[in-house]
């Protein structure tokens, strides 16, 4: 898929194209199933960085990439959307820290499929053109049920 097929919006006041651009990669990329011998998932944060999605914690890349095989054990499919991004930083700062709020759409193994809210705090390096993960902390809103009115 495109990065056209991950539009992010930030407020008209933020002008940092690299963030810009790593954010839409690292949506789309977290989107496909990693190979058994490579996840690029994992290439976007630093070796270091610390990782939080729900309840489920990961620190370095090994634990990353284990986080990353156990959703994708469950799931066959899922679809980011990035509705804003609040930056905390300013646009050059090499330090950059956003807060984001999106949906996901997930298929399930057995082709069942629901969405969630979430948000999340997201924390970059950016050094000149490179851009890396070296905080994300996702917090997931309730997976829906159906109840009978």
């Amino acid at each position: 898929m495109s990065l056209a097929n991950y539009p992010i919006t930030f407020p008209n006041s933020y002008s940092n194209t690299t963030v810009e651009r790593f954010l839409s990669n690292f949506y789309r990329v977290s989107d496909e199933k990693p190979s058994a011998d490579h996840d690029p998932y994992v290439d976007e944060f630093t070796s270091d960085a610390y990782l939080k999605i729900g309840p489920n914690e990961a620190l370095g890349h090994a634990d990353i990439g284990k986080l990353r095989e156990n959703i994708w054990a469950v799931i066959s499919g899922r679809k980011h959307r990035v509705f804003q991004v609040f930056p905390f930083s300013k646009d050059s700062d090499e330090v950059q820290e956003l807060a984001i709020y999106g949906d996901v759409d997930y298929t399930n193994a057995d082709g069942s499929t629901f969405s969630v809210e979430w948000t999340a705090r997201f924390v970059l390096s950016v050094k000149g053109d490179v851009v890396k993960a070296t905080d994300y902390r996702v917090f997931v809103g309730p997976k829906p049920t159906l109840v009978k009115v």
